[in-house]
């Protein structure tokens, strides 16, 4: 087979970007650097113009996490991310269980968008188990606690524009079935 060149170095390049892609006559595919991945996901998520919080999120999971801990263990281009570099960055977190299902799920969610672009071959995320998340069971105010918001809520009457609201909204949210949330103790209102 002809390369059609006479120069040894341009026949050499070819030759060698056929060994890097696996096929005669093909170039090997541009896989991008960790951090280039990073702003090219980044730049999507602002355009489809999800809200600041969920790119917030994501731009603290992987430019605040995953990049500084590729940059100490010397992870340049996205093919290196494998499966237990995975798993080796996700042992790295701090989170509480539910925390880090969440950002496990945005780490799914940017190599699924580097799969779905064609730069990495499959998602590696996707043989990352998230943590196992118990959830307490939600027990409902006892007499004593519904008579203590009340109290507190009374209290509140001449607070503001929102004051004489506050008991009337408690009550519609006790014989309602909404959510009641305590909010911290504060000196304040004790």
């Amino acid at each position: 087979m002809s390369l059609h060149t006479r120069n040894w170095a341009a026949a050499a390049k070819v030759i060698h970007n056929w060994e890097a892609s696996g096929k005669i006559g093909e170039a090997p595919p541009d896989i991008p650097t960790i951090r280039k991945a990073v702003e090219k996901y980044l730049f999507d998520a602002e355009s489809r113009h999800l809200t600041s919080e969920t790119v917030r999120k994501r731009r603290e999971l992987l430019v605040g996490k995953l990049l500084p801990f590729c940059e100490r263990r010397g992870y340049e281009m996205l093919a290196h991310l494998d499966v237990d570099v995975l798993r080796t960055f996700r042992a790295s977190w701090l989170y509480s269980p539910l925390s880090a299902r969440k950002r496990l799920e945005y780490l799914l969610s940017f190599f699924r968008f580097c799969h779905d672009a064609g730069r990495i071959d499959r998602n590696p995320a996707m043989a990352v188990k998230g943590s196992k998340v118990e959830r307490n069971p939600t027990l409902p105010f006892d007499d004593d606690d519904i008579q203590r918001i009340l109290a507190a809520a009374a209290k509140l009457s001449t607070f503001g524009r929102y004051g004489p609201k506050i008991e009337p909204m408690v009550l519609l949210l006790r014989y309602s079935g909404l959510r009641i949330r305590t909010p911290p103790v504060s000196s304040e209102y004790a």
